[in-house]
């Protein structure tokens, strides 16, 4: 085998094994509860499942937090808007409109860039966490933003069996396919 190809091999490989551990890395320390004691200066939620937001609710009630930035397709913001109608929020919602996750990712990195947040918690289904902590820390890149991940649920024992999680596996490359192209879409 000429050596280019073992350098693309051995370089394909690398990167499925280090995707490999930052994956289960992810599974292995995720929380359904922010630390105890911690305090944020705002609770990201990315859309996609109505148990994300009530999740963020839950952390909203159990901290000291003053902000909610609520990310998902424009017509579920519509929707969701409506649902917090009713109540009287503990905090100022913020919704900001994305098509993808790369989309969530960015938008919410730019308002917490922009209103000098500095600790955020990020919430996420189980299996989107790896993917959407990738993406927001890529996106929060010396900014000194610190992210705290909490998943909707937890993870279930069999999670290797869940298809959920290898569709989010073959999403990372679709997605940092995405931020090298500038293409905003569907996910």
């Amino acid at each position: 085998m000429p050596k280019a190809y073992r350098f693309l091999l051995g370089s394909i490989l690398t990167i499925f094994f280090a995707q490999a551990a930052y994956f289960l890395w992810s599974l292995a320390f995720l929380n359904t509860v922010p630390r105890e004691g911690a305090s944020f200066d705002a609770i990201v939620v990315f859309g996609g499942d109505k148990a994300r937001l009530s999740a963020g609710l839950k952390i909203l009630a159990g901290t000291k937090c003053g902000f909610i930035v609520y990310s998902d397709f424009p017509d579920e913001i519509a929707g969701v808007r409506r649902i917090l109608s009713g109540t009287p929020p503990a905090a100022q919602v913020l919704f900001v409109p994305a098509f993808t996750t790369v989309d969530n990712a960015r938008n919410c990195m730019a308002t917490v860039r922009s209103r000098g947040w500095r600790k955020i918690v990020l919430v996420t289904s189980w299996y989107h966490v790896p993917r959407a902590r990738l993406l927001t820390s890529f996106f929060s890149a010396g900014s000194g933003v610190d992210v705290e991940t909490v998943a909707s649920e937890a993870v279930p024992k069999a999670w290797y069996a869940e298809r959920k999680f290898w569709l989010e596996w073959l999403k990372v490359w679709g997605s940092f396919g995405r931020i090298l192209v500038g293409f905003r879409g569907i996910d």
